[in-house]
């Protein structure tokens, strides 16, 4: 999905034709584009440039998939553009980004960011921290994926990226604010109802 959607918004933002009807000037000019221009968003009809540019790492990830699609293209005909003048567009280094424990959140960090926060995201925010789970995941919780226990709680996550379920738990603390927020919700906090919800009482989509 990712990979579709790279694609597509590389041709609505950086391309006035389809892939088919491309040719090596278009496709080289686009890349330049992607490379030094301000980053761009499709709008409806409008083409909307941002102040800032692609990071490096981006228009590697983004020329990696564009150069296989196109010479998928090529060699099977849908585009005049021959493989080696797509092999030769350069595509800068991808450098991992390496994580150490400064980079992450403390439990105190944590705390001082929800210190004013509403019951619902003092309880959505803690979740996420101790579970560890995608946005998206945490938006699909619903009440009966929380099994309560004396002293903690298993939380049932559906994995959306692996089609798979896999299992968290969390402490005293993020217990709390899930039995705080239960006791305000607007609705049946049991079943099938989503744990968290927008401020119009619906599903959260990420």
């Amino acid at each position: 999905v990712s990979y579709i959607s790279n694609l597509t918004k590389f041709r609505a933002c950086y391309l006035s034709n389809p892939y088919y009807e491309i040719t090596k000037n278009d496709l080289l000019s686009a890349v330049s584009d992607l490379k030094n221009q301000p980053i761009r968003d499709r709008v409806g009809d409008k083409i909307i440039e941002r102040s800032q540019k692609y990071k490096p790492n981006t228009i590697s990830k983004t020329l990696t998939e564009l150069k296989l699609f196109f010479t998928y293209l090529s060699e099977n005909g849908y585009v005049d553009i021959a493989p080696r003048d797509i092999s030769k567009i350069k595509t800068p280094g991808y450098k991992p980004k390496k994580l150490d424990a400064k980079d992450v959140y403390s439990e105190p960090m944590i705390a001082e960011l929800v210190e004013t926060a509403s019951p619902m995201l003092k309880a959505l925010i803690w979740t996420h921290y101790e579970t560890g789970a995608r946005s998206n995941e945490i938006c699909d919780m619903r009440w009966q994926d929380i099994e309560w226990r004396s002293q903690s709680a298993k939380v049932i996550i559906r994995d959306s990226k692996c089609a798979q379920i896999r299992e968290a738990y969390i402490s005293m603390n993020s217990i709390s604010h899930l039995l705080a927020w239960r006791n305000m919700y607007p609705g049946d906090a049991h079943g099938m109802s989503y744990v968290f919800l927008d401020a119009n009482g619906d599903y959260i989509s990420y």
